[in-house]
Order: structure tokens, then sequence, then C-alpha cells
């Protein structure tokens, strides 16, 4: 899908005369979201996306695989409250898959140090003070979309980081189960060592657990998969769009505010300098591209301009593996499972991508955040067996998988992909963190608009950080932000 050539600046205002010019950078899932609303509220925007592709992290392929598979390069499944997600993916008729429903006679496995460590037994251990120290802690900083200002708690707690919060709070630290089960699970969710992140990314995410229950990720089910591909989401919000809205191969390097506090933007289209000037600017861009941009005429508040320096992302490898049948369905007790383990190997976390497939073959992901993660980038951010690089990183793994599921190495057809998001020259990163200190060190500056300048994406989602729900509920905050503007 490719966009029309840049318009000359000066008809940037005239393309919708009698109403607002407003751009949209980036058409990943928050860009588009914002360019569809405010589309359905009467404003044709202008988005531009320096790929020659929308989707940004959200994208699929269906090779290297023998079977008849779609599998998803980054970002793959929707939790049952992402409200908007689940709006875009009914509003264009993409069916899904509930998770839920496949093969519920089986479980998840995890594995700590040798011996599985049941849900049954990690929620005794929950119960056993640390639920009371979590519901207490939330209360008392409050769960607000920002801290403007932050109180002492809120500051006490982000002082704090994960590692130190588990040494205090729970039982036995990371001598116990339950220790190194939160402290793994932020780790690999997060892409960040726990010493470095914010004990608040833990407490917001298990303070919405509801009694009786347990989940080291809080409420996070992961329940739905889109068939077909999750890009079908972006392709699909992009056909919304009239055809000359969209402008690909178009790189922001350059933001400004112009005479009457317009939006100047500077752009690289094709590897020539163009300039475009607009009412309103949405900006979605992850902070790591942010940073590439020259902000130095953009007026920025300092916190806002330390946000976009300092803002913590995280480091993820997705490893995708194609086995004849389902070694771990196939399993003996105690190891048997729907595919989806946390285990303190270095194969992190892992879970089936194709579940509920027909055919004769499936794929495990075998996903690894943090230190681990970083050590396992290579150059080409999306690559397959093809590179040796991926076929010795896919036979070092199925040899660990094959401790867990014998057989699994004799399964194993030899295919396999590698993402490896830092390598990607539009990202930098994977997804976002907040480092300790972040929530409530920039004020809350990091979400607000700065002139004709407005700010989406997963990273400034309190509820949604690294989600497409983040990006799609962003990009849907900023589109009103900017309809209220124009009011």
């Amino acid at each position: 899908m490719r966009g029309e050539p840049l318009p000359h600046p000066k008809t940037a205002s005239a393309a919708s005369r009698g109403r607002p010019a407003v751009a949209v950078v980036g058409a990943g899932v928050a860009g588009l979201t914002a360019a569809v609303a405010l589309l359905d509220a009467g404003i044709v925007p202008t988005l531009f996306e320096a790929a020659d592709h929308v989707g940004g992290r959200t994208h699929s392929t269906d090779e290297p695989w023998l079977g008849a598979h779609r599998t998803e390069w980054c970002a793959e499944l929707v939790n049952s409250d992402h409200a908007t997600m689940l709006a875009h993916i009914r509003r264009l008729g993409i069916p899904t898959r509930d998770r839920e429903r496949v093969v519920p006679e089986l479980g998840e496995l995890c594995l700590l140090s040798g011996e599985s460590y049941a849900t049954a037994d990690a929620l005794r251990d929950y119960d056993a003070g640390v639920r009371a120290v979590v519901e207490a802690q939330a209360a008392a900083i409050g769960m607000p979309a920002s801290w403007t200002p932050a109180g002492e708690a809120a500051r006490a707690l982000d002082a704090l980081s994960v590692h130190e919060w588990i040494e205090r709070h729970v039982p036995g630290g990371h001598d116990s189960r339950l220790g190194t089960l939160i402290d793994l699970g932020y780790t690999i969710e997060c892409g960040v060592d726990s010493r470095r992140q914010s004990a608040i990314n833990l407490v917001r995410q298990l303070a919405g657990l509801a009694p009786g229950t347990f989940g080291v990720l809080g409420t996070s089910d992961e329940r739905y998969r889109v068939l077909g591909g999750i890009d079908q989401v972006p392709r699909g919000l992009a056909r919304l769009l009239p055809a000359e809205a969209l402008r690909l191969n178009a790189q922001l390097v350059r933001i400004a505010r112009g005479a009457n506090d317009r939006a100047v933007l500077g752009l690289s289209v094709d590897g020539e300098r163009q300039e475009a000037v607009f009412d309103h600017a949405i900006l979605t861009l992850p902070y790591t591209a942010l940073r590439q941009v020259d902000l130095a005429d953009a007026a920025l508040d300092e916190r806002k301009a330390a946000a976009i320096r300092e803002f913590g992302y995280g480091a993820h490898s997705k490893l995708q593996l194609e086995f004849a049948g389902r070694p771990w369905s196939a399993a003996a007790e105690p190891h048997r499972c729907n595919g989806t383990t946390f285990t303190d190997l270095d194969l992190g976390a892992t879970w089936e991508s194709t579940l509920g497939d027909d055919g004769e073959t499936s794929v495990l992901v075998s996903y690894l955040g943090g230190p681990l993660a970083a050590a396992a980038q290579i150059a080409q951010p999306y690559a397959s067996n093809a590179e040796p690089q991926v076929a010795r990183r896919a036979q070092q793994i199925v040899a660990q998988l094959d401790r867990l599921w014998p057989g699994a190495a004799e399964a194993f057809t030899g295919r396999a992909t590698l993402t490896s998001p830092t390598s990607d020259p539009f990202l930098g990163a994977s997804y976002s963190c907040r480092l300790v200190g972040q929530h409530t060190g920039f004020d809350g500056r990091e979400r607000t608009p700065e002139g004709p300048f407005h700010f989406a994406g997963e990273q400034l989602s309190p509820q949604f950080q690294r989600f497409m729900e983040g990006a799609a509920s962003e990009g849907m905050r900023a589109a009103r932000e900017v309809l209220e503007a124009v009011a």
C-alpha cells in the first residue's frame, strides 16, 4: 500500500479548506486509530509513515512455514479488556479465535529450578501477605492516568525497583518461588532488568486481581488471536482513509513551531527534504524514534523533552519455531501443557501461536526479555532460519525444549523466525518500560500536548503499556484532544 507524493507545503491547510489541517505521524496502530477517529469526526488528516508499509510493530508473515500458518513478527494477542482493539476488529469484520476455548483441559506450565510450581501454590503464596501489600500500596498511590503532581506515597514507591520490592514484600524474597516467578515475569514482560524497573509497574498490574485469583502479570489474559494475521487491523484501518491521506516513505526529521503557533514538520521523502505546515500534529512515534528528530525549535517543556530523552524501553527477542505435531500436549505429566510456559531456562516464556489451528504442524514462540534478549539480537530485525544466526539460535532453544518435552528436537521442522526489534531503524527498541522514578518524575508531561503538537503511542498508556490496546487507546485520546482544540 503506497501513498502519493507529498503536497506542496502551502497546500497542507488548503487540502481541507474550511477545516483544520491535521497531520498524524506514524502509521502504526496509534496513528491509524487517531487518523480514523479524526475522519469519523469529519476531518481528513494527512498520515505520514517512514516505512513503505503501514502497521509499525503489527505485521504478519506466512514464511518460512511448511504448514499453512500466518504468524506475527511482533504484536500478537488481544486481551478481553482491550476495548479499542476489539472495536476495530468488529468494525473491520476480522475473525478471531478465543484461545481459552481451545484444549481447555490443558493448562500452563511454570518450571523453576527444574520443579513445577502450580498456579494453586502460587496463589497460596500470594495470599500469604503479598496481596494485602499490593492492595494497600495501590490504594495509597491511587491509579491516575498520570501523577500530576505526585504524592509522597507514589514517589516513594516509584523510587523502589521491582527487585527491591520483591526483597521487601515477598516472604523469602528471591529465594522463594513466588519471588523468582515475579522477577522472571516482569523481566520478560517489560524487557528490562528488574533492578532498573519502577515497582509501580508491578503494583499497577497486580492490583487488578480479583480475590482468589493470581496471575504474575495481573489480569492480562491474552485471550484472542486474530485469524489470518494481526496485520489485517492496520491494513483495514488504512483502507478506511482516502488514498491521498496516506504518505508512505515520509520520515519525520524535524518539528518546529511556526507562525500563529502552527506545527511545522520537516520530512525526508525518498531522500528529499520537504516541509509541511499544519494546525495540529499528532506524533505517535516511539520515543526512541522521536529522539532522532530535531526538536530544537519545537519549544517543548523541559519535562516533555526529558521524557523523550530518557523514557525507558526494553529489549525483547521473539523466536518462532515450527514442529510436527505438538510435543507439549503429547508430553508426560507434569510437563504436559498447552504450550504456555514460564521457566528460568534460557528460553524465557513460551506459547503456541497456532493454538487451535488444523494441520500437521504447529508454531511455538520462545519470548525473551531483558539482558538475555539484548544478547540475542541480530543485525536483521526480521529474519528466518535461512540466516545462520537464526538457525543456530533455534537449535539451542530446541535442545532446551527437548528437556521439557522429549521428542521436541525430532519434531522440529528446522523452520524458524527471529524478531530483533532493536535492530529496526524505525524502532530502536521493542516496547516501553518505565524505569525507577519515571512514573512520577515527568509530572505527567509525557502525555500532555505542547502547543500544536499532540503525543500518542503505547508508551503513554497508563494501563496498557506494551500492548496494541495501549497504542490504540492513546491514539483515540490524542484525536479527542485535537477535536476539542478545534471545536
